[in-house]
């Protein structure tokens, strides 16, 4: 039995260039026609955009032309965190003490009331005469503020108040004085005992205040504080 096969039908529902049937939605892309200019292949991308840069937020900007320059700790001074201002340098404090001591011996033509009325104001507002003429602060080590009437009464009379407590027996012996016989030998041995605690403190103190990172005498360890030098800032 023979079969016969059209062999111009089979080869006519085929594509002669790339076999698909034709007439099939999966058609290949069409040739460069002749003499066709063929765009080149696009590169991809391989590294991303650049960003932007953005400073960082603690970076110090240089003054402009004509500012003048931050001013810097003084010598001496040194940065406490969470205060606005440095620590004030040991030579500006002894510099305070003795204006304190100077201006007090002034107040005695006074009765040293006039030096009596300046502290009490100045005091609100963490101060002594010394400290408010170079431009230093007491500060609070807990709050991190002004020191209050309460810092500066612990700091300048209820401790040297407590110092005097060894005084007492001297007051007492100076009542025994006799007009003929004068005082006795108490009363010298117990000016002694009043004067050898005070030095004994003030000593400590200043040892302490030598020895502290901070610069703090025992009257600010006993009442929590620091003192600050205002007259430079971060």
């Amino acid at each position: 039995m023979t079969c016969s096969v059209n062999h111009e039908t089979i080869t006519t529902k085929f594509c002669s260039i790339c076999g698909a049937p034709k007439g099939s939605a999966a058609a290949a892309p069409a040739a460069p026609q002749w003499n066709q200019p063929v765009a080149p292949p696009v590169a991809p991308q391989w590294n991303p955009p650049a960003q932007q840069y953005v400073p960082p937020q603690n970076f110090q900007q240089q003054p402009q032309y004509g500012q003048p320059f931050p001013q810097q700790p003084a010598w001496g001074a040194q940065p406490l965190p969470g205060y606005a201002f440095p620590l004030a340098s040991r030579g500006k404090r002894f510099g305070a003490l003795a204006l304190d001591a100077l201006f007090f011996f002034l107040s005695l033509f006074t009765c040293g009331i006039a030096y009596l009325i300046w502290m009490l104001i100045v005091w609100k507002d963490g101060q002594t005469p010394g400290k408010q003429v170079l431009k230093m602060r007491t500060y609070g080590t807990v709050l991190a503020r002004p020191a209050n009437w309460g810092h500066m009464a612990i700091r300048n009379y209820l401790i040297p108040q407590v110092i005097a407590i060894a005084y007492i027996p001297f007051y007492i012996t100076a009542l025994s004085y006799d007009s003929y016989y004068g005082y006795g030998s108490d009363y010298y041995a117990t000016s002694w005992l009043g004067n050898i605690v005070s030095l004994a403190f003030y000593l400590t103190s200043l040892v302490m205040f030598l020895n502290s990172s901070t610069n703090q005498t025992l009257q600010d360890r006993f009442a929590k504080t620091v003192v600050l030098d205002e007259s430079v800032r971060y």
